[in-house]
């Protein structure tokens, strides 16, 4: 059997992204070995041979001396800097795939699973629930980091999310929404702040909530895992090279100051400083500044469809 090695960095949604490219790397490669700084998305992927970190004792001895390995990082192409090429497309040319899909592989065992059906019958009595996230952009590992962002790009302000939480308990008064993040982000009120948690606990969770409204950040990654369809507000970030089809990818109509949405920036990947900082919004990342009413369209849209069903 063909063994190779592929080194990843970046965030926890970039590794779930990653992780729908798994069955065809081993059906390319053979026993594919995962470096990378997240191994918790992929436990369980019966697609990968080995799961480790970049700081895994005697990794190099015991595992990559010998073989292939393949460092891919896909913000440094042009074909995702300049032509909007998706994430996992740039993944899939990198590691010269032929065939692929976008449906990423998490896989939830059965104490996982078993720990989510207690927490909706005991918690949440049993109700339907939304799973909302308004921060992004943190590592898990220095979640302290909060305090020192430097780009706002991605981030729904909290009077415009608590004003949506207001409008949804308004007009379904049986829902609960639990948000996902850090204790050092920005708290929502009348809420279940699930925050400080394990990652993999979220992976069931989307299973099974009704919905969801995100940010381009992990909670939109794991969707395309179950197919559930939700709500992204795009700011600086692009959907065409992030997001997935079955979710509703709102843009900002009211923009009147800048005139280049999605801009990526700052692109820390190519230096993107002024006055020897990082570039910032001169226009406050008025593409996060999104309508309540105009988010609670799609909601109210998501919620008649399911009602359908």
């Amino acid at each position: 059997m063909n063994r190779v090695a592929i080194s990843l960095g970046g965030g926890i949604g970039k590794m779930i992204a990653f992780s729908s490219l798994t069955p065809a790397l081993k059906e390319k490669y053979g026993e594919v070995i995962l470096i990378n700084p997240y191994p918790m998305v992929f436990y369980g992927n019966t697609f990968a041979y080995r799961n480790y970190t970049h700081g895994h004792e005697f990794l190099f001895e015991d595992h990559l001396s010998d073989i292939d390995v393949y460092k891919v990082e896909p913000y440094e192409m042009n074909e995702y800097r300049k032509d909007k090429m998706h994430l996992i497309d740039v993944f899939a040319k990198q590691l010269k795939l032929e065939k692929w899909d976008k449906k990423a592989q998490l896989f939830i065992n059965r104490q996982e699973e078993a720990e989510a059906v207690s927490f909706i019958q005991n918690n949440l009595k049993g109700n339907e629930f939304v799973l909302m996230q308004i921060c992004g952009g943190t590592s898990l590992y220095n979640p302290q980091d909060t305090k020192n962002k430097f780009s706002f790009s991605r981030d729904l302000p909290i009077s415009i999310a608590q004003e949506i939480v207001n409008k949804i308990h308004q007009k379904y008064p049986g829902l609960v929404i639990i948000q996902a993040g850090f204790q050092t982000e920005p708290m929502l009120k009348d809420v279940i702040n699930m925050v400080n948690v394990p990652i993999r606990a979220f992976f069931p969770l989307m299973k099974y909530c009704k919905t969801f409204i995100s940010i381009d950040s992990f909670l939109q990654h794991t969707s395309s895992a179950f197919n559930k369809k939700g709500i992204v507000c795009w700011g600086g970030t692009d959907p065409k090279k992030l997001g997935y089809e079955h979710n509703i990818n709102l843009e900002n109509p009211l923009m009147q100051k800048c005139k280049e949405i999605h801009c990526h920036r700052p692109d820390t990947y190519f230096f993107d400083q002024e006055a020897m900082r990082a570039w910032s919004c001169p226009f406050d990342y008025e593409c996060m500044n999104f309508d309540p009413d105009y988010v609670m369209e799609s909601f109210d849209s998501i919620i008649k469809e399911s009602v359908k069903k």
